[in-house]
């Protein structure tokens, strides 16, 4: 591995932490093992998935309200229900630099006003990027994803976005494939503590 990568691995890692890298197919297999040794550890896999919005329809039927974040304090709240769903730190200070960007929406979802779910979404104007979306851990198995997924997709659609990427948990691929959602490609995570 370059010497000046390791060293910029390391300066980041005195800086932030942790550190995630995801690989995929050939790059895992040519930096495994060195991410290993510099001390990173395997932490968790993911699918890289799609959608081509055409082949869904969907009509949002829901208890849930969407909010786009506008503020320093959703962000905090947003990040709190993402921390935990996730199971690591979303670094506050980068989602508030997402705050009015071209392209970002930052939605906090609610039910009855408690906000019970997250979603970064990304749209470049041909495909949209859905990231950090997540539900509480406590309001799972609710149908709450459900809703929320077909919001998004409904609105992607209106948009006339073609399609819709993901990279999914191996918790939530099995939903995602029922909704419609194509496997691409495996991601492999490693994260230094």
């Amino acid at each position: 591995m370059d010497d000046g990568f390791v060293s910029l691995i390391t300066r980041v890692h005195s800086d932030m932490k942790p550190i995630i890298i995801p690989l995929w197919a050939k790059a895992d297999d040519i930096f495994s093992s060195e991410l290993l040794t510099l001390g990173f550890e395997k932490k968790f896999n993911q699918s890289a998935m799609f959608l081509d919005v055409s082949q869904r329809d969907y009509l949002p039927e829901s208890d849930l309200d969407f909010e786009k974040i506008t503020t320093s304090e959703q962000v905090d709240i947003w990040c709190d229900i993402a921390s935990r769903s996730f199971g690591y730190d979303i670094y506050n200070p980068v989602i508030y630099k997402l705050i009015g960007k071209t392209g970002v929406e930052l939605l906090l979802v609610s039910r009855e006003g408690q906000a019970v779910g997250t979603a970064l979404l990304y749209d470049d104007g041909w495909v949209l990027g859905v990231h950090m979306f997540t539900v509480e851990p406590h309001f799972r198995r609710q149908g709450v994803a459900g809703k929320m997924m077909q919001k998004i997709i409904h609105d992607t659609k209106v948009k006339r976005i073609k399609y819709i990427t993901l990279q999914a948990s191996e918790l939530g691929k099995p939903l995602y494939e029922y909704w419609g959602f194509k496997t691409q490609f495996e991601i492999v995570n490693y994260i230094w503590t």
